[in-house]
């Protein structure tokens, strides 16, 4: 028998590839990981193999820092599937929410029901369209309707396009509920246009935003919400921090000091 030649990338084996309209779509497997890729070293998105439901990348433990802020979500939409790890997550910890996708790849979409275990949930809805054409085709029925948005939506030049604009900014504070938060991961290395998002997200929401930054990594996650006032609610937030941190496994107690670090003063 002909021994399967193995394809090195980006530190693991290649176990599948493919291109799209947008770029490469690598799944890249080490001992402990499976990664998703778009054509460089940066992962898109990990599962450990001997725990789909665990988190293994840092800057999606951050990315749900929102939720300190609303812990109990009822509706959630998320821009940007990936490997649908934090779909994954929100799935199995809120059995009740209804969570949205909505993902521009479809080769994505399959990549993750394929390679990282999504599951098939009556819960799950996922979009494949842009954002853009996802909030104007569905605006009136989803007008304040989202308890929590977290957005994770990169092309190759860094946040896409879609999202770093000002109209993007404003409409998306029209699909939060009142207790509503949204959270955004941005890239803050010099191309990363994290500075550029955040003013335009300071602005749209009235400067009611947080900045929570990832040790060690150049990941900025921005947190802001419509009618939830972030930096009083985030002196009382202690309690619901040690009960999230107790029931999702997460760091949300550290989080908690490094937003006040950051943010406070």
């Amino acid at each position: 028998m002909r021994e399967r030649r193995q394809t090195r990338r980006h530190g693991g084996e290649l176990i599948y590839t493919t291109n799209d309209e947008y770029g490469p779509i690598e799944v890249v497997e080490s001992a402990f990981e499976r990664s998703l890729h778009f054509g460089s070293p940066a992962k898109q998105s990990s599962i450990l193999l001997d725990n789909h439901q665990m988190l293994a990348l840092s800057y999606t433990h951050a990315l749900l820092a929102p939720l300190i802020f609303q812990p109990l979500p009822q509706r959630i939409l998320l821009v940007g599937l990936g490997g649908g790890s934090v779909a994954s997550f929100l799935l199995h910890h809120f059995p009740d929410a209804e969570i949205d996708v909505v993902e521009l790849r479809q080769r994505v979409y399959y990549v993750a029901r394929r390679y990282f275990h999504l599951p098939d949930s009556l819960q799950l809805t996922v979009y494949i369209e842009s954002i853009e054409r996802y909030m104007y085709h569905h605006r009136s029925r989803l007008q304040n309707s989202y308890d929590l948005v977290l957005i994770d939506a990169f092309d190759g030049e860094g946040v896409s396009a879609e999202i770093a604009n000002p109209i993007f900014c404003r409409e998306i504070r029209d699909l939060l509920s009142p207790r509503g938060v949204l959270g955004i991961n941005l890239w803050s290395g010099a191309d990363g246009g994290a500075a550029f998002v955040v003013e335009l997200l300071m602005t749209a929401f009235d400067r009611n935003l947080l900045r929570l930054d990832v040790e060690e990594k150049g990941n900025l996650i921005a947190i802001t919400a419509d009618k939830i006032p972030l930096q009083s609610r985030l002196d009382k937030c202690d309690r619901d921090a040690r009960h999230l941190t107790s029931e999702l496994r997460l760091p949300f107690t550290n989080m908690v000091k490094r937003l006040r670090r950051l943010n406070l003063g």
